[in-house]
């Protein structure tokens, strides 16, 4: 387990939960931890790398919180929704964007109604992109690069 990160229930805080990643085959994924450390669930969908999430995302006329990984078998964001009153894990599939490396690390960054992934690569190099939910799909657009 690498990397995790954690969501916070705004309501019921004693259910918020800890996120991490698994980067191993076979059983890459997402797994969900309550926080006195006992496993939920886990979202095998592959090795990811690193996640962070944010919360108020727009997405099929409601507001979700948003969890992003680096999913390197793909070179692609991997998308997981988390329902906010009650930490509902679903995987929302990949980002519409196939990077020219493998992605590594992720953070993301809410700015108004906006949201944005920088994504860097492991041996050098960041790109920031713009991401939105739109007509069943999760769409991303390139707004800066730093490739060295």
């Amino acid at each position: 387990m690498d990397d995790p990160v954690i969501w916070v229930n705004q309501k019921y805080p004693e259910q918020s939960l800890i996120l991490d990643t698994n980067k191993e085959q076979p059983y890459g994924g997402l797994y969900v931890y309550s926080l006195d450390g006992k496993l939920k669930e886990s979202l095998q969908i592959g090795p990811i790398n690193n996640v962070d999430l944010r919360t108020g995302f727009p997405m099929a006329h409601t507001l979700t919180d948003i969890a992003v990984t680096t999913f390197k078998p793909e070179k692609r964001l991997a998308f997981f929704g988390i329902a906010p009153n009650t930490g509902k894990i679903t995987y929302l599939g990949l980002g519409d964007h196939t990077f020219e490396k493998k992605p590594y690390g992720v953070c993301l960054q809410k700015q108004g109604n906006d949201f944005y992934a920088v994504v860097t690569f492991k041996f050098s190099g960041a790109e920031k992109w713009k991401f939105w939910a739109e007509d069943g799909g999760l769409h991303m657009e390139k707004i800066a690069s730093d490739a060295r």
